[in-house]
């Protein structure tokens, strides 16, 4: 794994772990709770440039990092959002995919009905957010086998991040004098691409969507930081 420091509320810092191979993050305890906007842009940039390298499998035996017992699979739910992890029994940390991360954090929202038939001009063949398996999107709505319906990142909250990120440098008082320009650059290119991204434009079986939203905000959020 590849250790980040990231911002953290109250002006602390936190430093995660992160699986470039297998896409999977840890966090000690409870860090995941108490990243600052600024802290999870960071991460969004690192999670970009992770999701667009191979992929390897998740062992079934997740050993915690710190004390070497096997993760517990936890199923947990924000407001009407489920999500899962894989927890440490003595309270170390959790595991946690990118785009389970995403879900609790609600940066990831369901396609309607009529979003899934727009992808379906430009795609056929997509990859499950929730298990990794291709989904024929010509006959299926969701994963065949999981059940996972078909989602991307939510552009809205990432623009709703990046406003509290510039909320909280105002308050600093260190507001770049370029930054209201950035900001709103960054919020169009976003819309953009998610825009092309819901109808096909760069959909592929090696890349959900999810993935594929991250590796362009990535780019995005790392002109904004400058």
């Amino acid at each position: 794994m590849a250790s980040a420091t990231l911002a953290g509320h109250y002006g602390r810092t936190i430093a995660i772990d992160l699986c470039h191979g297998c896409n999977h993050v840890w966090f000690d305890g409870q860090e995941d709770l108490h990243l600052a906007p600024g802290g999870v842009l960071a991460l969004f940039e690192d999670m970009g440039r992770a999701a667009q390298g191979a992929r390897q499998p998740v062992g079934a035996r997740k050993p915690c990092p710190r004390c070497q017992v096997g993760l517990v699979r936890t199923r947990d739910r924000v407001r009407d959002t489920p999500y899962e992890y894989f927890r440490c029994s003595q309270g170390h940390g959790k595991l946690m995919a990118f785009a389970a991360f995403l879900r609790a954090r609600h940066f990831v929202r369901d396609l309607s009905e009529a979003e899934v038939q727009s992808l379906r001009v430009e795609a056929r063949t997509i990859r499950c957010t929730g298990c990794g398996a291709a989904i024929d999107i010509t006959t299926h709505s969701a994963c065949p086998y999981c059940h996972a319906p078909i989602a991307v990142l939510d552009a809205e909250q990432l623009a709703t991040t990046v406003r509290a990120l510039e909320a909280a440098e105002a308050e600093r008082g260190k507001v770049d004098p370029t930054w209201p320009l950035r900001a709103e650059q960054v919020r169009r290119q976003t819309e953009a691409a998610f825009a092309a991204l819901r109808q096909g434009h760069g959909a592929s079986p090696e890349l959900d969507l999810v993935e594929s939203g991250l590796a362009i905000f990535a780019a995005v959020a790392a002109r904004l930081r400058g």
